[in-house]
């Protein structure tokens, strides 16, 4: 137990560390709107016809809001059409307190594409920040031309929360295997593998469903007259995420999961119930790839037969400990 409560304890540390948002709302029921038909608006320019709505702030944390100002701002776009506005007044004033403040309002007005969020649009923001010179200006006059107005704003295309998860590697069975009514086996090896998909969209935690699959050959002694066999576990069942970014490469993930099991050797298969531990550390390799570890937790619980007699504090069934390669796909 006390083992688990250091993992949360680490984990909340972790995810402390990222960037927080909060929004204050004074106009409700409005339906989100599409992240691309957000227009962000600067000091000093136009908000006729603006309804506003809320208030919306992104605390930096441990990242710096000015070094990061693009990836700030589409938190406080994603907040704001989540929110059902398409209009963001930014508010700098506090970026020394690396707080980046903002007006979020609607309007019924055609969206204006030039002011939605492109690499074009945050440069010229940034450009307003004090000390700074829009970066647009600077490179034309470095390259002593005019640059050209982009007809189609590029987007920074974020994951939206969702992650499958492959995994495979060694499993040992850390249970005990009798194999007579006192002598048993452990630390039996086999290999197993998973498949996982949760959802976490912009929080530090989330939901998701796992599937477990092993095999393990159980190398009995010879003396009992036995042979080597071997025994297939199962388990599928839903969970619960928590996540903890520790930087923009890289974050551990942690998981608790109950559902079904099924167990099948060469003479018996049956159901029980299983639950499902997991601590795992993703390396980004691009903004929707990432490779990583998994160290897991399997239990399987099934119904112990008429015949077989176990100390009092046992439970018939089986427990597997072991590390997985995983890859991570989100979207």
């Amino acid at each position: 137990m006390k083992k688990y409560l250091f993992l949360l304890i680490v984990t909340g540390a972790l995810v402390g560390c990222s960037p927080q948002v909060t929004s204050e709302l004074v106009t409700e029921g409005l339906s989100p709107q599409p992240t691309n038909k957000v227009m962000i608006v600067g000091e000093g320019e136009s908000t006729e016809d603006m309804q506003t709505i809320g208030q919306v702030t992104v605390d930096g944390k441990s990242e710096s809001v000015k070094s990061q100002y693009g990836k700030m701002l589409g938190l406080a776009v994603r907040e704001t059409a989540q929110k059902g506005g398409n209009m963001l007044v930014v508010d700098n004033s506090e970026i020394g307190k690396n707080l980046l403040k903002g007006t979020m309002g609607h309007t019924d007005s055609k969206v204006i594409d030039s002011l939605t969020l492109s690499v074009k649009r945050i440069n010229e923001l940034e450009g307003m920040l004090p000390g700074r010179k829009p970066k647009v200006e600077a490179d034309a006059a470095i390259n002593n031309k005019v640059e050209e107005p982009e007809t189609t704003p590029k987007e920074e295309m974020e994951p939206q929360g969702i992650m499958f998860k492959i995994g495979a590697g060694p499993m040992w069975t850390t249970s005990r295997l009798y194999y007579t009514s006192k002598d048993y086996l452990t630390n039996q090896r086999g290999y197993g593998m998973s498949l996982s998909i949760a959802s976490t969209g912009d929080k530090f935690w989330g939901f998701g469903a796992d599937f477990y699959g092993s095999r393990t050959v159980v190398d009995v002694p010879k003396f009992s007259r036995g042979g080597d066999t071997s025994y297939l576990m199962m388990y599928l069942g839903p969970s619960v995420l928590v996540v903890g970014k520790i930087a923009d490469w890289m974050r551990v993930d942690l998981s608790l999961g109950i559902g079904g099991s099924y167990y099948q050797d060469d003479g018996q298969s049956t159901f029980g119930f299983g639950v499902r531990n997991t601590i795992g550390l993703e390396f980004k390799v691009t903004k929707t790839v990432g490779i990583g570890a998994d160290l897991v937790r399997q239990r399987c619980i099934i119904s112990k037969p008429d015949d077989i007699d176990l100390p009092d504090n046992e439970l018939y069934g089986y427990e597997h400990l072991g590390a997985m390669l995983t890859i991570r796909l989100h979207y």
